[in-house]
Formats: structure tokens, C-alpha cells, sequence
């Protein structure tokens, strides 16, 4: 399950290029119920070798923890005491998990109903669509917090799954050059509405 994500830009992206990437698995820590497994990936520039970003992803594989290293690395997150400055509602689609096979991410999980109760899981949106629609500039989440053009990088930490067709309520804070964003499940039809679903900083 895809558990956390960051994005770190380097240099200006270009609409259009070719790039050289480079991966690897930072670590496997031990999280009591399963394990949390880091890859990281980068794309250089062919020419100069000049990185352009990287992007980090960590994946909870349920079941296989107990090996004893508990020594990930901290989120950096920390729980505002104030009000939010800013409260962003975003609408998901109901057919999402759907509409991105188009882009060929055909993981079953999110479209096989029969995959997911063998996983004992629920109905569950993509965790890399909630990181883009909660933090993008389109969502509102980083236009409303300040200058796009500033944003270097981003971390989201997914704390429970997101049922496609939620209605969510995005927190925003500003602290010096450090954004944060609490996105919360604002569905009153939900058995636990306002349960945290990320947290994310940029």
C-alpha cells in the first residue's frame, strides 16, 4: 500500500525533454504490523547529468514486519496548535480509480472488487491522484498558500484510505516558508467523517 510520497525539483521542468533515471531502495523498516520499504528514483539530464528532481515513495507491505530495524526516518510533520489559514474543500470523482487505467496504472486494487476483499480492503482511491488534487495548484491547496512558482518541494504522508467520490476539507497553514496541509474526509456520510486522510508539506 502506498503509504507516503515527496517530490524535491531541482531545476526548472521543461514542458518537453528526455531525461536518464535513476533508482533505488533507500531502506526497509520495520513498522510492527509490515514493513516500510523507500525507493527513490532521479531523473539526470542526458548531457549534463544535472538532476531535475527526485521523487521518493514509501510502500507499507502488510504483514512483514517484526525484523526488528524501527528506525525510519521522522516525517517532520508537526500538528498545528492554531486555526487553519486557509480551508479548501475538493470534490473527488467517483469513477477515478477507473479513469486512470487510461494512463496505464491498471493496479486491480482500485478497480477489481474481487482483488480487493482478498486484501481484506476497502474501496480505495489512488494515493498519488489525492497527492496531486490536494496540493495542487488547481485544487486551490498551493495557489491559495502562496507564489506556485516558489514550491521546491512536497511530502505527503497518507494516513487511510480515501473512498472514490469523497468529499474532502484541506487544511492549510503557513509557517515562515513551510506550508502545511491536513486533508480530511468531509463526507457526513461517512461512519468516521473528519478522520485525517493525509498530511502533506511544501
Amino acid at each position: 500500500m502506498h503509504a507516503d510520497r515527496s517530490l524535491e525539483v531541482h531545476t526548472a521542468v521543461q514542458p518537453s525533454g528526455s531525461a536518464v533515471v535513476n533508482a533505488r531502495v533507500d531502506g526497509i523498516y520495520d513498522k510492527r504490523s509490515g514493513a516500510l520499504v523507500v525507493v527513490s528514483a532521479q531523473p539526470r539530464e542526458p548531457e549534463t547529468g544535472t538532476p531535475v528532481w527526485t521523487s521518493r515513495l514509501g510502500y507499507f507491505i502488510r504483514g512483514e514486519g517484526g525484523f526488528g530495524d524501527d528506525s525510519a526516518p521522522a516525517d517532520g510533520w508537526v500538528e498545528p496548535e492554531d486555526d487553519p489559514d486557509d480551508v479548501v474543500a475538493t470534490a473527488t470523482r467517483p469513477d477515478r480509480p477507473l479513469l486512470y487505467r487510461l494512463v496505464n496504472d491498471r493496479n486491480p486494487l482500485h478497480s477489481d472488487p474481487r482483488v480487493r476483499r482478498a486484501g481484506g480492503l476497502p474501496p480505495a482511491d489512488h494515493a498519488r491522484a489525492l497527492y496531486l488534487r490536494c496540493g495542487s495548484p488547481r485544487a486551490g491547496g498551493i495557489r491559495r498558500a502562496g507564489d506556485v512558482s516558489r514550491v521546491r518541494d512536497m511530502y505527503a504522508r497518507f494516513s487511510r484510505p480515501v473512498f472514490p467520490g469523497t468529499l474532502l476539507r484541506t487544511e492549510v497553514w503557513r509557517v515562515g516558508s513551510v506550508v502545511r496541509f491536513r486533508t480530511k474526509d468531509a463526507s457526513a456520510s461517512r461512519s468516521r467523517p473528519g478522520a485525517t486522510a493525509l498530511r502533506l508539506m511544501t
